[in-house]
């Protein structure tokens, strides 16, 4: 009977954290959707703001913010941030650039001196000299951007997981005191008994970890738990 009622329980954490996923997602208009962005903002956004705003104008942080909301590591952003620094460049934010990439891959005078080619050259064609630099150039952003994603992304994960195991145990608060109430009306929060408090709590605090595994994990105990009664009989 206890093995039933706990993977009951299991199965009943599981989907309040999957509930409890969804009403985080739901919020990603709010600042839920921006968790992990000051990442890209301190290692792409600001070092390169020059670039950036050459290539999108003065409303880019708008602009980034949005592709971040919308998909972060996975959707345009990427893209959006290397092509914007690429085309942004010129000669005179070039100095700023290499030195936001430590000026010793790329030094300032010759990326400044491979923008002004750039924006000199009637076809494209430049020296060998120039293309090795702006060759290099764009491998450190490709490296920058990569990384400032993966830690945006890597933060967002947890504060999501952290907003949703929140929401969790607030439902199962709820749910738990809705429950009282229909045996004793003047009860509901605050006259809950100290078992449907710990209840509760231990739902909600395990419902976000569980979500993924709920399934599995019930019928395991409901695999073992027949297992044992056959052993018994």
């Amino acid at each position: 009977m206890l093995s039933g009622n706990l993977s009951e329980l299991v199965l009943a954490a599981g989907a309040l954290g999957v509930a409890a996923y969804g009403l985080v997602e739901a919020f990603k208009w709010a600042w839920i959707g921006l968790i992990g962005f000051g990442k890209v903002e301190a290692e792409v956004g600001s070092p390169f703001a020059a670039q950036l705003m050459t290539a999108y104008g003065n409303e880019y942080p708008a602009l980034l913010a949005a592709q971040y909301r919308n998909g972060r590591s996975k959707g345009e952003l990427a893209k959006t941030l290397r092509q914007g620094i690429r085309i942004g460049l010129t000669k005179d934010n070039a100095p700023a650039a290499a030195l936001a990439l430590g000026g010793t891959l790329v030094t300032a005078t010759a990326l400044a001196q491979a923008a002004a080619a750039v924006a000199s050259s009637a076809d494209g064609a430049l020296p060998p000299e120039h293309r090795a630099t702006l060759g290099r150039f764009e491998l450190a952003i490709d490296a920058r951007i990569e990384s400032a994603l993966g830690l945006a992304e890597s933060v967002y994960v947890g504060g999501a997981r952290l907003h949703a195991m929140g929401a969790a145990l607030l439902l199962a608060i709820v749910a738990a005191a809705s429950i009282e109430t229909a045996t004793n009306a003047s009860a509901w929060l605050f006259g809950m008994s100290a078992e449907r408090w710990v209840t509760a709590l231990v739902v909600g605090i395990v419902a976000v970890p569980l979500a993924p595994v709920a399934n599995d994990l019930a019928g395991a105990l409901q695999a073992v738990t027949k297992a044992l009664r056959q052993k018994s009989a």
